[in-house]
């Protein structure tokens, strides 16, 4: 599994969500008409979808590109100011957009680098790439998306607990800093018991530093069994 521009497909893959949000959310019809106050949600929407992409997208770059912990920064940092850029550009008249983009692109850029760091590792460890894939996809969807949607496990748990598990989710994290109430969202609503409980949403610097340091070790686990063995 080869990748020789991973930043193409970096710099598409906000566009794509871009585009399906704009499918899913506006008739065709309307789109030479859209006016500013339609076009935002479409962001919020694009940049939530972007997200859920990359829970796939990220880790099979670093399937790709492990041992290349340069270019997996690359791809993070390109994807991440693509989608930025998209969102200043339409939101440039909400109050204090540079904060919110700012805020929601720090998560996103450093959740990205750790998935894409969680891949690189998966094929450190396993040989076969379709094997490293789907494990480290598997893991990621699991701690992901799991537990936003166990009913009876997040019932039980503290509100301590729910709030930290909020913390290391990349969807929840990249929402909060873009002031985006997604536990409450439609789908998200009926699907997700926390968004009946009590809860905080997660502060944008402590979910980024979180993912940062994470991935700077799993990086450095991942270079330290690329080295060759010493000889004496």
């Amino acid at each position: 599994m080869r990748i020789s521009n991973p930043w193409l497909g970096a710099a598409v893959l906000p566009v794509i969500a871009f585009i399906s949000a704009l499918i899913a959310d506006v008739d065709p019809s309307r789109w030479s008409s859209l006016s500013a106050p339609m076009f935002r949600p479409v962001l919020a929407d694009a940049l939530l979808l972007e997200v859920l992409l990359l829970l796939v997208a990220a880790p099979l770059a670093g399937v790709a590109l492990r041992g290349q912990p340069a270019r997996l920064l690359l791809a993070a940092a390109v994807t991440t100011g693509v989608s930025a850029l998209g969102l200043l550009i339409g939101w440039h008249a909400l109050p204090g957009v540079f904060t919110l983009v700012g805020a929601s692109h720090a998560s996103l850029f450093s959740a990205a680098l750790l998935l894409a760091a969680l891949g690189a590792w998966a094929a450190s460890r396993w040989r076969d790439p379709l094997d490293a894939a789907a494990i480290s996809i598997g893991a990621i969807l699991i701690v992901t998306i799991g537990p936003l949607l166990a009913g009876p496990l997040t019932a039980a748990a503290s509100a301590r607990v729910v709030n930290a598990l909020l913390a290391i989710n990349p969807l929840v994290s990249t929402a909060a800093g873009a002031d985006i109430d997604v536990l409450r969202m439609d789908v998200l609503y009926q699907l997700s018991p926390i968004a009946h409980r009590q809860f905080d949403y997660p502060s944008w610097p402590i979910s980024a530093g979180l993912f940062l340091a994470c991935a700077g070790a799993v990086l450095l686990r991942t270079a330290r069994r690329h080295q060759p063995a010493s000889t004496t």
